[in-house]
């Protein structure tokens, strides 16, 4: 864990997806231009609001044409989550 550090608007840090994530990624529009997204991939996600120093909005970047937007997201491991890049065992 980084204890000292803080989240600021604009940081990048990796944010793992869930299964309903997935399923809603791949149900956009212009699938033929990014690649398939699974529940447990780990994502960049640009922080845009923070809610509290564990709680944020951002838009995580595809593996492909795009971003999807996620609100009220916390800091941990599992899926739906966020954390500080070294963190994730997908990098």
């Amino acid at each position: 864990m980084h204890p000292a550090r803080q989240i600021h608007v604009g940081d990048i840090v990796h944010y793992r997806l869930s299964d309903e994530d997935a399923s809603s990624i791949n149900g956009l529009p212009e699938p033929s231009t990014r690649n398939l997204h699974m529940a447990g991939m780990v994502r960049p996600l640009i922080v845009v609001r923070i809610w509290s120093e564990d709680c944020v909005n951002g838009h995580v970047f595809l593996d492909g044409a795009g971003t999807y937007w996620v609100t009220s997201r916390n800091r941990g491991e599992a899926d739906a989550n966020w954390n500080w890049p070294g963190h994730s065992e997908e990098e």
